[in-house]
C-alpha cells in the first residue's frame, strides 16, 4: 500500500505565504483528469523559478497527480487541499533542471 501523498505537505489551512497577492491562478474547475494537470504544466513551463502558482480543480484524481507531478518535476507543494471541493493547490516552482 502506498503512503498518502498529502502527508508530505503542509494543510491548505495554513498561514498563507507573504507573496500569495503575486501568484498565478491556473482555473481548472469543472475539467476532468488529465486537464488541469495539463494546465498546471504549461504554467509552470512558463512561470519563474520560484514564482507560486495556485491550482483550482474539482477533479478528486488531482489529489493524487499534483502531488506526484511536483515530486516527480522538484516543485515544492505548499498546501495541499483539504477534502471539500474546490481543491485550492499552492505550487512553488522548483528549479529549471526538471521543470519542462
Amino acid at each position: 500500500m502506498s503512503q498518502d501523498p498529502s502527508s508530505k505537505v503542509p494543510p491548505a489551512e495554513q498561514e498563507l505565504p507573504a507573496d500569495f497577492d503575486q501568484r498565478i491562478t491556473v482555473n481548472g474547475l469543472g475539467l476532468e483528469c488529465p486537464e488541469p494537470l495539463q494546465l498546471l504544466r504549461k504554467c509552470v513551463r512558463e512561470a519563474k523559478e520560484g514564482q507560486l502558482i495556485e491550482l483550482l480543480s474539482e477533479d478528486p484524481v488531482s489529489r493524487r497527480d499534483v502531488p506526484t507531478f511536483c515530486e516527480f518535476m522538484n516543485h515544492t507543494l505548499v498546501s495541499m487541499p483539504s477534502k471539500l471541493r474546490p481543491y485550492h493547490y499552492l505550487i512553488r516552482k522548483g528549479s529549471s533542471a526538471k521543470a519542462n
